[in-house]
């Protein structure tokens, strides 16, 4: 199959907004698709996303690329992001909302801002080609990417600052090189700046202060955001993708405190499922269960998913190395449009779930990482 390849029932339930697509129950506002003849852009006229390069604690941080929109490359719909990374330690894309005198939210810049629901949309799902000489996947505890957010209060916003009332988290996550990776965010990041690394965040749905208390959620507050690498890739010139950028409702009850950043990809060249999650940094000891179906597992029921082989998953690494990883070439989801995938810590009675559309791909199988250690 050709890379980015879905069925047109499938790309027409992603792209048809108006009803809930296979991936969501609850409502759906599309963020960016990149469908459009024109680069998106910020009310600044700056690319939304566009690059950071600069420097942290005296090192080289982020990188410098250039965008194009990709129509051969794609998950859904006419193209996707390209990246083309010329220069840099990783990839670093920023997305800024500002009109150049003063600081907004990231829901103004969905499809139909006047549509947004307060205390609706409470997930971030977006699909990411890293290639293969990218940010290594990690296999110990660690990850490859992380999510960086700010939110701040809505009630009386301050328009000059991106974060007061809130504050600036991160999101870690773990992506294959060489195959499009589904990622689904929820409002519980696994560090706060200022934190000391070892202490889990815990999921904070409502982060700001000075709002009515449960009104505005953590995507409400979302301001600026960026997909930052965590490792250092091995080459330059090279290329990422990004599509389907979208805020979607999970109107049910899901495991938001012990499973967050959950991140799959399943590659029809080598029949493989690469499922990576996080758990709370001091639940070391808590192994976590994954189970699979081709039916939403909401509606089937945990006790009626299948069992996924060898799928008791115990955490690689300790404290904040606390990325788990689930990898297996014994799933046949061949012919199959969506697999719906679920986690469930052992010492919990609600699992976590997300709907992975199955693609086809040129995925090459990427070389064992090299600087594995234990912790």
């Amino acid at each position: 199959m050709k890379a980015g390849f879905i069925s047109a029932g499938l790309a027409a339930a992603l792209l048809s907004w108006g009803v809930p697509p296979a991936w969501s129950q609850g409502a759906v506002m599309p963020y960016l698709n990149f469908d459009g003849t024109e680069l998106p852009t910020n009310k600044e006229g700056v690319g939304y996303p566009t690059y950071y390069h600069g420097t942290y604690q005296g090192r080289s941080d982020g990188g410098t690329f250039s965008r194009s929109l990709d129509p051969e490359k794609k998950v859904a719909g006419d193209a996707s992001l390209k990246m083309h990374f010329t220069d840099g330690r990783y990839l670093y894309a920023q997305f800024n909302p500002y009109d150049g005198s003063s600081r907004g939210f990231a829901r103004e810049y969905v499809s139909d801002p006047g549509a947004w629901k307060f205390n609706t949309f409470n997930r971030l799902r977006l699909w990411l080609w890293v290639p293969q000489t990218g940010e290594q996947e990690q296999l110990d505890g660690r990850t490859n990417f992380y999510l960086g957010t700010y939110v701040k209060r809505v009630t009386n916003a301050n328009r000059s600052s991106d974060e007061d009332g809130g504050g600036h988290y991160y999101h870690p996550f773990n992506v294959l090189r060489g195959v499009w990776t589904l990622c689904v965010f929820n409002s519980h990041p696994g560090h706060r700046r200022g934190q000391p690394g070892g202490e889990d965040s815990g999921n904070v749905p409502y982060p700001t202060s000075g709002d009515p208390a449960n009104t505005y959620n953590y995507f409400d507050a979302l301001t600026r955001w960026y997909i930052s690498g965590n490792r250092e890739g091995s080459a330059v010139p090279r290329d990422y993708w990004l599509d389907e950028v979208a805020f979607y409702e999970e109107p049910l009850r899901e495991n938001d405190e012990q499973v967050y950043s959950i991140c799959a990809s399943a590659s029809v060249a080598n029949d493989r499922l690469f499922l990576t999650w996080n758990r709370p940094k001091d639940e070391n000891d808590v192994m976590h269960e994954v189970r699979y179906a081709f039916s939403d597992i909401h509606d089937l029921g945990w006790a009626n998913a299948t069992r996924a082989p060898n799928g008791v998953v115990d955490p690689p690494g300790w404290q904040g190395y606390n990325g788990m990883v689930y990898d297996t070439r014994n799933i046949d989801f061949r012919n199959r449009s969506v697999i719906y995938i679920a986690i469930k810590p052992e010492n919990s009675n609600v699992f976590s779930q997300i709907a992975l559309p199955i693609l086809g791909s040129d995925y090459k199988e990427p070389e064992p990482p090299a600087d594995v250690r234990a912790n």
